[in-house]
């Protein structure tokens, strides 16, 4: 379930939905205090859920794997992924390409010369390879 959030002409739109999230929306999940499990209080030790949102890093782990492949398994990774972008709207192709970036600044470069995008259409998009926001 994805939430998201818009505030345009004064008007603050909240909504859940399970479809994807409209261009514009800022979007983030949305736990849902009614189903959260309460803490569990044992003696001395309290049982609680673990919070994932916290120092949570979706980049390092691919990240430290592409780094492993060799230069001509990069290049097939990057032919392949670039293939099935492709025919993706162009501000998926963006969004994805900021992933890649994060993860590894060569990972991206190379998608987005299979794509034939300019890396300078995205500068204003990513933040420093390895940022986790």
């Amino acid at each position: 379930m994805v939430g998201c959030h818009r505030e345009y002409e004064g008007v603050d739109e909240q909504r859940t939905s399970l479809q994807p999230p409209e261009i514009g929306l800022e979007c983030h999940a949305m736990p849902n205090a009614d189903y959260r499990d309460p803490a569990w209080t044992l003696g001395e030790t309290i049982v609680d859920r673990y919070d994932s949102t916290v120092d949570h890093d979706d980049y390092t782990q691919p990240g430290n794997l592409y780094r492993m492949f060799d230069d001509a398994h990069r290049d097939r990774l990057a032919t392949r992924i670039a293939g099935v972008l492709g025919q993706a709207r162009k501000e998926v192709q963006m969004r994805q390409l900021c992933h890649f970036w994060r993860a590894d600044e060569d990972y991206g470069r190379r998608v987005a010369e299979k794509l034939g995008i300019d890396m300078s259409e995205l500068e204003g998009m990513m933040p420093a390879a390895g940022a986790t926001a």
